[in-house]
Parts: C-alpha cells; sequence; structure tokens
C-alpha cells in the first residue's frame, strides 16, 4: 500500500528516519541551549513536563519539513506552528483529538534517554481500535490531528523530546484564517498548545 493511500484510509502515517541525522543533531544542541535559557514552560496538558509553542528555530522546521509532509499525504499543506515538549517521568497525555490549527500534525522524537524504551504514541482512528506506534529518534508519525484519537501513556523515565509540526490543508475549511495559527508570520509571538 502506498504512503498516500495509507495516509487517506488510516488518518495516519509513519515515516522511518524523517529527520536527517544533521537536522536531528542540530536540533538536540538546540534543545539544550532551550533548557540552558530556561525558554521551557509547564505544560498545560502534561503538568509535570516542560513545552514551548512557536519558537523561531522550530517553526523554521516546520516550514523546511512542510513541502515533504505535503507529498506524503498528498495534500498542499500551509504551516501552522511547532511545539516542542520534554516529557517527565510518569506524565502522560490524555487521550484527546486537536485543535483545527492541527490538522495535518507530524510527531517526532528528538531525544530518547539512554535505556528508555521507543517513543509510543496510541492512535485511535474514528471507527477502529487503537493503534500503538513506536518510534525511534529522527522517525516520525504524521496523523490527522482533529480526526485521530491519540494519547501517551505513562513515561517510565524523564527526559524524552519530541517536537511537533503542525500543518492545516490549503484546499481545507481554515484556509487561509489558521496560517501561521492566526500570527503575522512563523516565530511570531508563542503558539498555543500541541
Amino acid at each position: 500500500m502506498s504512503r498516500r493511500l495509507a495516509f487517506s484510509q488510516r488518518g495516519y502515517l509513519v515515516v522511518r528516519r524523517f529527520l536527517p541525522p544533521d537536522m536531528l543533531d542540530f536540533l538536540r544542541v538546540y534543545f539544550r541551549v532551550l533548557r540552558a535559557n530556561n525558554r521551557l514552560s509547564p505544560d498545560t496538558y502534561c503538568p509535570e513536563s516542560l513545552s514551548l509553542g512557536g519558537d523561531g528555530a522550530l517553526d523554521a522546521v516546520v516550514e523546511w519539513a512542510r513541502p515533504r509532509v505535503s507529498r506524503l499525504v498528498d495534500q498542499e499543506l500551509a504551516s501552522t506552528y511547532s511545539y516542542t515538549r520534554v516529557y517527565a517521568k510518569g506524565d502522560t497525555l490524555a487521550p484527546h483529538k486537536d485543535r483545527r490549527s492541527c490538522e495535518i500534525s507530524v510527531t517526532a522524537p528528538i531525544e530518547i534517554p539512554s535505556g528508555a524504551p521507543p517513543s509510543t504514541l496510541m492512535l485511535k482512528p474514528d471507527g477502529s481500535v487503537a493503534k500503538r506506534v513506536d518510534l525511534s529518534e529522527g522517525d516520525a508519525c504524521i496523523y490527522a490531528g482533529p480526526l485521530v484519537e491519540h494519547w501517551r501513556e505513562p513515561f517510565e523515565t524523564s527526559g524524552q523530546v519530541q517536537l511537533f509540526l503542525h500543518y492545516i490543508r490549503v484546499e481545507g475549511e481554515h484556509f487561509p484564517d489558521l496560517v501561521f495559527d492566526g500570527r503575522r508570520f512563523l516565530g511570531a509571538v508563542a503558539a498555543t498548545e500541541a
């Protein structure tokens, strides 16, 4: 089954080695810089975890990945915002569906602590049974955020860094109103939660 067909039928698509090694190395260094400068804040959905939305450098990754994500889902996309979360041990993410600015979302683990299991995302497309997706560093899961319920089970270790990239469909009902998540441009004023 082609990737495009898989996404249209299931509402999600797993892409191994989505982030090239140089990009992954850059992101790891950048997250260390963010932490050292206390740029991360307590997360709304995962109260023990830290997060940051709409950061300029991470928004650049949203735009950098947009052409590839558009090809993979066979739809022209417009960038909305980036989000990152550093999960704490024991934290969970309750089952939910995303808001309109996350019509097409990408989640990719940037850093998984040594000895920790893969990053696990649970997905439940409408009318389907829950699916478990295990991702290694640099892998990605692309999913239809407002249509596919998703969640995270309790984390066994602290320090897993996750990157989220969000898009809307250019031919969808939210274009152009939600381009850049309602901001004037990427990197402007922090976006809201993933």
